[in-house]
Protein backbone atom coordinates (compact mmCIF):
# COMPACT_ATOMS: atom_id res chain seq x y z
CA UNK A 1 0.00 0.00 0.00
CA UNK A 2 1.14 3.51 -0.73
CA UNK A 3 -0.59 6.73 0.12
CA UNK A 4 0.56 10.25 -0.72
CA UNK A 5 -1.23 13.26 0.69
CA UNK A 6 0.19 16.80 0.75
CA UNK A 7 3.59 15.30 -0.15
CA UNK A 8 3.61 12.94 2.87
CA UNK A 9 4.23 9.40 1.63
CA UNK A 10 3.07 6.36 3.61
CA UNK A 11 4.17 2.94 2.37
CA UNK A 12 3.92 -0.59 3.72
CA UNK A 13 7.36 -2.03 4.36
CA UNK A 14 8.43 -4.31 1.52
CA UNK A 15 5.80 -3.15 -0.97
CA UNK A 16 6.51 -1.99 -4.51
CA UNK A 17 5.17 1.45 -5.43
CA UNK A 18 5.06 3.58 -8.55
CA UNK A 19 5.08 7.32 -7.95
CA UNK A 20 4.68 10.29 -10.26
CA UNK A 21 5.30 13.91 -9.35
CA UNK A 22 3.87 17.05 -10.89
CA UNK A 23 6.33 19.92 -11.16
CA UNK A 24 5.20 23.50 -11.64
CA UNK A 25 6.93 26.84 -11.47
CA UNK A 26 5.98 29.56 -9.00
CA UNK A 27 3.19 30.72 -11.33
CA UNK A 28 1.68 27.23 -11.54
CA UNK A 29 2.92 26.50 -15.06
CA UNK A 30 3.98 22.93 -15.77
CA UNK A 31 7.75 22.49 -15.75
CA UNK A 32 9.01 21.09 -19.05
CA UNK A 33 12.13 19.00 -18.60
CA UNK A 34 15.12 19.70 -20.77
CA UNK A 35 17.67 17.20 -22.01
CA UNK A 36 20.13 16.49 -19.23
CA UNK A 37 17.79 17.39 -16.35
CA UNK A 38 17.88 14.81 -13.54
CA UNK A 39 15.21 14.57 -10.83
CA UNK A 40 16.14 12.49 -7.81
CA UNK A 41 14.34 11.47 -4.62
CA UNK A 42 16.44 10.83 -1.49
CA UNK A 43 15.24 9.00 1.64
CA UNK A 44 17.08 9.42 4.95
CA UNK A 45 16.55 8.63 8.64
CA UNK A 46 16.54 11.78 10.79
CA UNK A 47 18.72 11.68 13.87
CA UNK A 48 18.71 13.85 16.97
CA UNK A 49 21.54 16.35 16.91
CA UNK A 50 22.49 15.77 13.27
CA UNK A 51 21.41 17.54 10.11
CA UNK A 52 19.64 15.64 7.35
CA UNK A 53 22.44 16.68 5.00
CA UNK A 54 24.91 14.72 7.15
CA UNK A 55 22.81 11.54 7.25
CA UNK A 56 23.43 8.61 4.93
CA UNK A 57 21.02 8.10 2.05
CA UNK A 58 18.99 4.94 2.69
CA UNK A 59 17.87 4.80 -0.92
CA UNK A 60 17.43 7.14 -3.85
CA UNK A 61 15.34 7.04 -6.97
CA UNK A 62 15.80 8.84 -10.27
CA UNK A 63 12.60 9.90 -12.02
CA UNK A 64 12.15 9.02 -15.68
CA UNK A 65 11.13 11.41 -18.48
CA UNK A 66 7.48 11.11 -17.31
CA UNK A 67 8.47 12.26 -13.78
CA UNK A 68 7.82 8.74 -12.48
CA UNK A 69 9.89 6.41 -10.33
CA UNK A 70 9.48 2.96 -8.82
CA UNK A 71 10.13 2.23 -5.18
CA UNK A 72 11.07 -1.45 -5.16
CA UNK A 73 10.22 -3.78 -2.29
CA UNK A 74 13.96 -4.16 -1.66
CA UNK A 75 14.18 -0.42 -0.88
CA UNK A 76 12.01 -0.67 2.25
CA UNK A 77 11.96 -4.34 3.27
CA UNK A 78 14.79 -3.95 5.78
CA UNK A 79 13.73 -0.56 7.17
CA UNK A 80 12.22 -0.37 10.63
CA UNK A 81 8.66 0.90 10.77
CA UNK A 82 8.76 4.60 11.50
CA UNK A 83 9.08 8.10 10.13
CA UNK A 84 11.87 8.92 7.71
CA UNK A 85 12.39 12.02 5.58
CA UNK A 86 12.52 12.33 1.82
CA UNK A 87 13.20 15.15 -0.55
CA UNK A 88 13.26 15.64 -4.31
CA UNK A 89 15.87 17.69 -6.17
CA UNK A 90 16.20 18.78 -9.77
CA UNK A 91 19.70 19.07 -11.19
CA UNK A 92 19.62 20.90 -14.48
CA UNK A 93 21.98 20.16 -17.34
CA UNK A 94 23.84 23.42 -16.59
CA UNK A 95 24.46 22.20 -12.97
CA UNK A 96 21.88 24.49 -11.36
CA UNK A 97 20.02 22.70 -8.53
CA UNK A 98 16.47 23.28 -7.29
CA UNK A 99 14.62 21.60 -4.45
CA UNK A 100 11.29 20.29 -5.74
CA UNK A 101 10.10 18.81 -2.43
CA UNK A 102 11.86 19.91 0.75
CA UNK A 103 12.32 17.33 3.54
CA UNK A 104 8.94 15.74 4.14
CA UNK A 105 7.72 12.68 6.04
CA UNK A 106 8.20 9.26 4.46
CA UNK A 107 6.34 6.84 6.72
CA UNK A 108 7.10 3.12 6.64
CA UNK A 109 4.38 0.96 8.18
CA UNK A 110 4.51 -2.69 9.14
CA UNK A 111 3.09 -5.24 6.75
CA UNK A 112 0.80 -8.13 7.58
CA UNK A 113 2.88 -10.91 6.06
Amino acid sequence: MINAFQNVITITRGDDAYITIDITDILGNEYVREEGDVITMYVKKPSDGATLESQAVLFEKTFDENNSATIASADTKDLEAGVYKYGVKLKKADDRVATIISPTDFIVEEGIA
